[in-house]
C-alpha cells in the first residue's frame, strides 16, 4: 500500500476488514466442525453461539490486557 501512495487511514480500514474476515471464518469454522461433530443448531443456537463467541473472545482479549498491563507495571518498579 506505501508503494502504491495510498493514504494510511485506507491501510488501516483495509487491514481492519481483512482482521474481521478471519475473525469470523475462524467462528464459521467453528459452527461448521461443530455441526459435522453431530451438534444440532436452531436460529437462536446459531445466534447464541455467535454472541457467546463474539462477547467471550472481547472479554478475553480485556482481561488479558489488563493482565499485561498489571505485569508490566509490577516489573516496572
Amino acid at each position: 500500500m506505501k508503494e502504491a501512495g495510498a493514504a494510511s487511514k485506507l491501510t488501516i480500514l483495509i487491514v481492519g476488514e481483512s482482521l474481521m474476515n478471519d475473525g469470523t471464518a475462524m467462528v464459521l469454522f467453528i459452527l461448521y466442525y461443530n455441526m459435522l461433530e453431530g451438534t444440532t443448531y436452531d436460529a437462536g443456537g446459531i445466534i447464541e453461539f455467535f454472541l457467546s463467541m463474539t462477547l467471550g473472545s472481547c472479554c478475553l482479549g480485556i482481561t488479558l490486557g489488563l493482565a499485561t498491563v498489571w505485569i508490566l507495571g509490577f516489573f516496572d518498579r
